[in-house]
């Protein structure tokens, strides 16, 4: 495993990367996925022609999608705990000999 160092061009901007050799394809995957969003923000804001703007955008779309991932596996993890917690509970009631 060595560390190289690439250049993608995500959004529309080349961006230098440092990655490890091991790791291209899980790059280019993430690029691959930045630019389908920001190409789907720019052919939903025809009418705005500054690239920052439109990158502003992507960003803010993306960071909306894993704030909703964020959430609900938050929600996931707390339903878990409290099932978890609610079996112990009936375990320990069965009042069990070690």
């Amino acid at each position: 495993m060595a560390e190289v160092s690439i250049t993608r061009k995500i959004m529309g901007m080349p961006l230098n990367i440092a990655v490890d050799d091991t790791e291209l394809l899980k790059i280019d995957s993430i690029v691959d996925y930045a630019n389908d969003i920001y190409n789907a923000v720019q052919k939903e804001n025809l009418k705005i022609l500054d690239s920052s703007r439109l990158r502003a955008l992507a960003v803010y779309k993306l960071v909306s999608e894993l704030q909703t991932i964020k959430g609900e596996k938050e929600v996931f993890l707390d339903t878990n705990t409290k099932k978890v917690n609610d079996l112990i509970k009936k375990i320990d009631s069965l009042n069990l000999q070690n």
